[in-house]
């Protein structure tokens, strides 16, 4: 009796196992991503959270919206050697926007002044301003004038360089948003006080944005671009033994079918018969089709990390392989690579 409530309990245990397992394979949820879930949340929940302290929103005022903004799209789950990388871009490219933005609050103030007379200005109202310091003026057609020029020229030229430069996406992006609010406000200052006033505090919404992500970045799950290669590496070899397990099972399947044989005249009629008859695109078995994919899936790691090698061998990190034993590690694999995926090539010849 004993035996049987233990198996009873053991079957249980089972039963309710796999129920969970089920479950848990259905959502297609893992550790790591759930860390990396919570890790981009975190740096916007911050910056909101820093908009209940009243020198806070004192200080940025109606540019506090920017620090969320910025925080979310420096993309603080990237790896670190990426991140730095495009994190010193967009610092740089805010930089240039800063000045950019100068220079055209400065086109816009001459403008202003060179078609206005000192009376027809009216009293400024500082309620109004986008931030601290930067009050406005009334409504000038020329100073607008101005600034949508210069508004059309950043984001032409931004957007051109974006697509000469495919790396630069994420900074021409922040630099883009640095336009488009600056050429907004550039047009309603007087005086270039007013206007470096709000540059600045523009530029500072900005950079504490910037500082939020890095602080996530690399305190809270920190990621590594060697951590990244490595996870890669080993999903390459389970690959690879996938594929020849696949490999040895289409050849199996190959037994039981005249690959080679010579086809009588019947059959070679009867052959062409349904070809003509079927599609262009045979069906294949279900072998061959899981030797396909092994092989896609193959191809689609070797160029991940083929693309995380150039980042894993900038990085300065403790460890056994340095910039040379990683190199030497993805052409190993590469070597191995090669005639795998020629053998599966198999499966296309007799297709």
């Amino acid at each position: 009796m004993l035996d049987n409530s233990s198996q009873d309990e053991k079957r249980s245990h089972t039963r309710k196992a796999p129920w969970m397992a089920r479950l848990w394979h259905k959502s297609g949820l893992n550790p790591g991503m759930l860390a990396m879930m919570l890790k981009g949340t975190l740096a916007p929940t911050i910056a909101i959270a820093l908009y209940q302290s009243t020198s806070f929103a004192d200080h940025y005022s109606t540019l506090g919206y920017l620090v969320t903004v910025m925080s979310i799209l420096s993309f603080v789950i990237m790896p670190r050697a990426k991140f730095v990388q495009t994190m010193l871009f967009n610092i740089i490219g805010i930089c240039v926007g800063f000045s950019v933005t100068l220079l055209s609050v400065y086109c816009s103030v001459q403008a202003r002044a060179h078609t206005t007379t000192s009376t027809s200005n009216g009293p400024q109202s500082s309620s109004g301003g986008p931030s601290p310091g930067a009050a406005v003026a009334p409504y000038n057609s020329s100073a607008s004038a101005v600034c949508a020029i210069w508004l059309f020229f950043n984001i032409y030229v931004s957007n051109a360089l974006r697509a000469s430069r495919p790396q630069l996406q994420f900074p021409v992006i922040m630099y883009s948003i640095f336009a488009n609010v600056a050429s907004t406000y550039a047009s309603q200052f007087a005086t270039m006080a007013q206007g470096i006033a709000f540059a600045r505090r523009l530029v500072e919404a900005f950079l504490t944005g910037f500082a939020i992500a890095t602080g996530v970045s690399f305190l809270v799950f920190p990621l590594t671009s060697r951590t990244v290669v490595f996870r890669t590496t080993t999903s390459y070899i389970k690959a690879l033994s996938g594929a020849l397990r696949a490999q040895k099972s289409y050849f199996q399947s190959l037994e039981d079918k005249e690959a080679f044989g010579t086809p009588s005249e019947e059959q070679a009629k009867a052959h062409d018969a349904a070809t003509e008859a079927s599609s262009s695109h045979p069906e294949s078995t279900p072998e061959a089709t899981e030797l396909k994919a092994a092989v896609a899936t193959i191809a689609g790691l070797h160029g991940k990390v083929s693309g995380d090698l150039a980042f894993a061998k900038r990085e300065i990190a403790y460890g056994k392989l340095d910039a040379s034993g990683l190199s030497d590690l993805v052409k190993l694999l590469r070597q191995t690579m090669l005639p795998v995926i020629g053998i599966s090539s198999v499966s296309d010849i007799f297709s």
